[in-house]
Order: C-alpha cells, then sequence, then structure tokens
C-alpha cells in the first residue's frame, strides 16, 4: 500500500512520464484532427445543371450561380480507383464518372461500383447533352469578394490579402500534438541507451522538430500580412507577394507560354489555389488526368512542376467564387494578347 501511495503522490505532483506524454500526444492529435475535419472538411452542397436551352453547365451555390459554356467542356470521361483491406489480398476497384474541361480541371460526377455502369452513365451523358453547340459567348463576370480588380485596358490587376482561418491554427496545434507524442516516444527510448551520442542525436532530433513546428506559425504571419497581387499586361504575367508596395518575392512568365488557366473543382475546400501553365505544364496535367505517369515521366514531370510554376491561394472562396476568378483571370489573359488560352 505505502508503494502505491507514494507513485500516486509522485504523479500527483505534475512529473510526467514518457508514456504519459505519448498518450496526450496521440489523443490530442485524433482530438485536432477530428475537430478539423468537423470545420474545414465539409464542402458547401452544390448543384451542377446542363442545361441544353442556354448550352451552359450552371453551378448553383448559397443562393449564387456561375455558367460554363458548353465549348469550354471537352468531354465525358472515367478512371479507376482501387483500394484494399487490411490483411486482406483482394483489391476492390471504384469506376469514377467525371467532366472535364479544356483548360485540364475535373469535375467528379459519380462513383459506381462496375466499370460498366460508368460505361452507360457516360452514354447516358453523352446522349443528354449536346456539347458541340456552342454556348453564351459574352458570360457575366462578376469579381469575387476576397478580390481587388482593375482593368487596366490591355490587362488586369488583381490585389488580394488571405485572412486567418481556422485551418492555420490546427495545422499548428496538429504540430505541437505530434512533437508531444515523439517527445514521449524518445523519453521511453532514452531510457534503453546511455552516452553522448543519444545525447547528440536527441539534441539534433529536437533542433529539427522545433524547426518544423515552428516555421508554420511564422509562414502564416507572413501570408496574412503581406498583399498578392497578379499582375496581366502584354509582357507577360506576374504574380507577387508584397509588403508596403515592395515586393518580397515575384513569379513571371511570358504571356505567349500561358496555356491554361485552371483550379481543381476537386480539390481544397473554402480555398481556390487557381493554376496558370505553359504549356508543358498543361500537357503533364493532360497525361496524369487521363493516361496516368509511370516512373519514366519523373524527370518530364518534375521540370514543368518546378520552373515557372504560378499558383495563386486565396482563401474564403467557395465554388462560385473560384469559377468566377478562373473566368476573369482568363479574360484578361485574352485582352492582353494571348487568344489561345484554354
Amino acid at each position: 500500500m505505502s508503494t502505491f501511495n507514494s507513485t500516486a503522490s509522485g504523479r500527483a505532483g505534475g512529473r510526467l512520464e514518457g508514456l504519459d506524454y505519448v498518450l496526450l500526444g496521440i489523443g490530442c492529435t485524433f482530438t485536432t484532427a477530428g475537430l478539423s475535419f468537423y470545420f474545414n472538411g465539409t464542402a458547401d452542397p452544390h448543384t451542377i445543371i446542363f442545361d441544353n436551352t442556354r448550352y451552359v453547365v450552371r453551378i448553383e451555390q448559397k443562393g449564387r450561380s456561375v455558367v460554363i459554356p458548353y465549348q469550354d467542356i471537352a468531354g465525358f470521361s472515367r478512371r479507376t480507383e482501387s483500394s484494399s483491406s487490411p490483411g486482406s489480398t483482394q483489391t476492390y476497384y471504384d469506376y469514377v464518372v467525371y467532366w472535364y474541361k479544356k483548360d485540364g480541371s475535373v469535375w467528379d460526377i459519380k462513383t459506381v461500383s462496375k466499370a460498366e455502369k460508368a460505361d452507360e452513365l457516360i452514354d447516358q451523358l453523352n446522349q443528354a447533352t449536346d456539347l458541340q453547340t456552342e454556348g453564351l459567348e459574352n458570360i457575366s463576370l462578376e469579381v469575387p469578394r476576397p478580390v481587388q480588380y482593375e482593368e487596366t485596358g490591355s490587362g488586369a490587376i488583381f490585389r488580394w490579402k488571405n485572412k486567418f482561418s481556422t485551418e492555420h491554427l490546427f495545422f499548428f496545434i496538429l504540430a505541437v500534438c505530434i512533437g508531444t507524442a515523439c517527445y514521449g516516444m524518445l523519453l521511453i527510448a532514452q531510457g534503453s541507451f546511455e552516452g553522448w551520442d543519444i545525447t547528440v542525436f536527441f539534441g539534433l532530433f529536437f533542433t529539427v522538430l522545433f524547426g518544423i513546428v515552428s516555421v508554420h506559425p511564422f509562414r502564416t504571419i507572413g501570408n496574412l500580412l503581406g498583399v498578392y497581387q497578379l499582375k496581366i499586361d502584354p509582357d507577360g504575367v506576374e504574380f507577387a507577394s508584397m509588403r508596403s508596395d515592395k515586393k518580397l518575392t515575384r513569379t513571371s512568365m511570358p504571356l505567349h507560354d500561358v496555356k491554361s488557366v485552371m483550379f481543381d473543382a476537386q480539390g481544397e475546400i473554402n480555398a481556390s489555389t487557381l493554376h496558370i501553365l505553359n504549356t508543358a505544364q498543361f500537357e503533364m496535367v493532360q497525361k496524369e488526368v487521363h493516361c496516368g505517369v509511370s516512373i519514366t515521366d519523373a524527370p518530364h514531370m518534375l521540370k514543368p512542376h518546378l520552373t515557372n510554376t504560378i499558383v495563386l491561394r486565396i482563401d474564403g472562396m467557395d465554388l462560385v467564387d473560384q469559377v468566377h476568378l478562373e473566368q476573369l483571370v482568363e479574360a484578361a489573359v485574352r485582352r492582353a494578347g494571348n487568344e489561345g488560352i484554354h
């Protein structure tokens, strides 16, 4: 009884053992991940209507709508996704039917368990929609709410600031929780080793871990304090991070190199990640979507994704705003002189 009481009083005094840190870190990790999924993991519902009277796809969300003309749509197709259960050698296949635009973006429609059903659905969609007929040529362009837009005659300037979101907070908390669990595991392992070499190892490990955890809040603060600008004119497209009218970073692409402006409709929720692609990047996106990428394509895939890559992230945009932004940027590129953009 005395031994039990002594241990209890020691733990009550606030001393945490390695296992305590592990359990605390794991528990907080699952709790934070669950809360993050609850707040950020569910997209606002939307409706997609193929309108054969106006020959457009109409996207409706929260009482607002935007249209995509049929001439911007390349067609319907399907892709195969495989999965397997833990401990089982059996592989299960699902077939995702989607429609895709000429700019390379993909919009999933339905997932079915049989290839025949997917093909039947594609045939029904092809029969029900007349994608060969051009829709509205002059669609209504609307400026998304987080963006300041200014036409410059032969181009345009877009400016925006990213707001703090729960995604930033949850990511930082998650990193701290994982670090706590790792610290506990190292405390447990430390009891099995002695000597200066393990001390050096622990020091290097925690230095790296602290760097990984601390870099995110610094990047978040910089992201929130900065102003972002996309400038489009006959010389090209320039994306810059600015502070006090001073350009901190800039990425540019000659206007004639711009092949596509697109965002992934299946991608991030409540954020628009818009890609401005050159010809090499566009061709790689097409191959990723329709043909898959083999290991032999890796050298060719790496270069176009790292060279003159322009990716715009604008927080707080719904699906309707995302499409409006894409159409505004495409219109600005055409007005600047590039009529061959998708």
